[in-house]
């Protein structure tokens, strides 16, 4: 019984590790977070949203002249800004590039925008997402957002 149980776990251990280390497999679970990102947002959903980050005190969001710490902080500045279903519009990503560096951290770059009846020109700008590869699945670490001149 403890060899079948040795083949097993070795078994699992190199399964895991090839998942894991497949570039093509982690952009695609990349993907499926943004993706339900998005669709958490236009559905009015700020804490579905958040679940794409990871739910740390050493999250970081940098935006405009301020950078915010922390999953609970982070959450706090999008409710604050974007506290109506008219605030939040519709919100769109763009993903340009997903460069996966290692089985656990990759980079995505991007653009955003929201579609919103209260603006004569959309809100706009640019990301830069690190996310790692946390027991919760890929989650953004680190977010680094810039909106366009209006």
């Amino acid at each position: 019984m403890r060899p079948l149980l040795s083949v097993l776990l070795a078994f699992a251990i190199i399964t895991t590790t090839v998942a894991a280390a497949d570039p093509a497999a982690a952009a695609r679970a990349i993907r499926a977070v943004m993706a339900q990102q998005q669709a958490d947002w236009n559905s009015g959903d700020t804490p579905g949203f958040m679940s794409g980050y990871w739910q740390s005190d050493d999250l970081r969001f940098a935006s405009g002249r301020s950078v915010t710490f922390g999953w609970a902080e982070t959450l706090a500045r999008y409710t604050k800004h974007y506290d109506t279903p008219a605030k939040m519009g519709r919100l769109q990503f763009n993903l340009d590039a997903i460069e996966v560096f290692s089985p656990d951290a990759a980079m995505v770059f991007g653009r955003w925008e929201l579609a919103r009846t209260t603006d004569e020109i959309k809100p706009n700008g640019l990301f830069t997402l690190i996310f790692r590869l946390t027991p919760d699945g890929w989650r953004i670490v680190h977010d680094h957002t810039s909106s366009a001149d209006p």
